[in-house]
């Protein structure tokens, strides 16, 4: 991770102010970056900011006990560690740079008590957990099979990028 400071920073501070996420003035979103192949967050471990992905392609994915890999599809501008803030228990997951990242990230220790009562960046986190259960509980609950559903789900937040596949 290298934090972008200077004219970059001040123009992501346009197009992302801190005022767009929270209510709260006193919480502070700094802006870094991630090259391709870096690791954002490891498996197990606590994440140290909640990372706001502007631009770029982040893979997240898990090992089960077979060794075999679990990949979650990813949509752009998503939020990393937003979980692990609300539960205080770090995830399975690892979350990896597939392309060069351009992200804000906010420091976990020092404002996660407030961003644990923002308002603002509550409704943000409960609107995407809501959309992502719609998204895989909306096709035909009754008449499509699990299956059918998450193919749906995947093809949904894959949108365009999967052309090939039926």
């Amino acid at each position: 991770m290298r934090m972008i400071s200077g004219r970059k920073a001040a123009e992501l501070r346009e197009i992302y102010p801190s005022s767009a996420f929270f209510s709260d003035p006193s919480i502070h979103m700094e802006y870094a970056s991630w090259k391709k192949g870096e690791i954002l967050v490891s498996a197990f471990d606590m994440p140290r900011y909640l990372i706001f992905l502007f631009s770029g392609t982040v893979k997240i994915s898990a090992y089960r006990e077979d060794g075999s890999e679990f990949v979650l599809p990813t949509e752009e501008e998503i939020v990393i560690g937003d979980i692990q803030l609300m539960t205080g228990k770090p995830s399975p997951l690892y979350a990896e740079a597939l392309t060069d990242l351009t992200c804000g990230i906010v420091d976990i220790e020092r404002y996660g008590d407030r961003l644990k009562n923002d308002v603002m960046f509550l409704r943000g986190t409960l609107l995407m957990v809501s959309e992502r259960m719609d998204m895989m509980l909306r096709p035909g609950i009754d008449s499509e099979s699990a299956e059918d559903r998450v193919l749906s789900y995947i093809g949904n937040i894959c949108r365009g990028r999967l052309d090939n596949i039926t």
